[in-house]
């Protein structure tokens, strides 16, 4: 983990079971890359008045933006393909890529 996302981290545990819910998330699931932990830190930030539930939201939060991560780095694979494989037509790269 990055000093950056500790501080981050520490930051939100003022107010927020981060450290627990990450260790309970860990046991169910596994590892989290630190990108997903930050999105997760960042997403309470934002939405920390409404969060009433923290187990739920985070469990909800942490679907979010595993998926998102996971997209992106599809996205950034399929691009280092480049020419390597059968071409793809633009507007099927601009829909993965959520521009069309």
């Amino acid at each position: 983990m990055n000093k950056e996302l500790d501080n981050l981290i520490k930051s939100v545990s003022k107010s927020f079971p981060i450290y627990q819910l990450l260790g309970k998330m860990k046991k169910s699931i596994g590892w989290l890359p630190d990108e997903v932990v930050n999105r997760i830190c960042q997403c309470y930030l934002k939405n920390s008045h409404k969060i009433t539930k923290p187990w739920p939201w985070f469990v909800k939060a942490t679907n979010e933006c595993w998926r998102a991560w996971n997209a992106e780095e599809r996205v950034k694979e399929s691009e280092s393909y480049g020419d390597k494989r059968a071409p793809v037509p633009k507007h099927l790269l601009d829909l993965v890529k959520g521009i069309g």
